[in-house]
């Protein structure tokens, strides 16, 4: 395992509950040609009535193109239209 690409990125995430979605997030350095394991984690605090963790789970992720990275989400209740800033680590296997 190399050591990791990482990028910390802002997205406005605006599910419905029940949705499964797709987010598109810019990894520079990240091939189609390589294997890698991404993770992704929301910043600031964890959990709480109303925050992003208590309503939606961060599924795969995966490269889907040079330099870039999809994270797929599902929504278990509401959430948004709210700004979260995700830390994204790839890591080249």
């Amino acid at each position: 395992i190399l050591f990791p690409i990482t990028n910390t990125e802002t997205a406005t995430i605006n599910m419905t509950a029940g949705d499964l979605t797709e987010y598109t997030f810019t990894v520079n350095g990240v091939t189609t040609a390589d294997n890698y394991t991404v993770n992704a984690s929301p910043s600031g605090a964890a959990g709480g009535a109303g925050s992003f963790s208590s309503k939606v789970l961060i599924g795969h992720g995966y490269v889907s193109a040079a330099n870039t990275v999809k994270l797929n989400m599902y929504a278990k209740d509401n959430f948004g239209p709210t700004a979260v800033t995700f830390n994204i680590s790839v890591y080249k296997m």
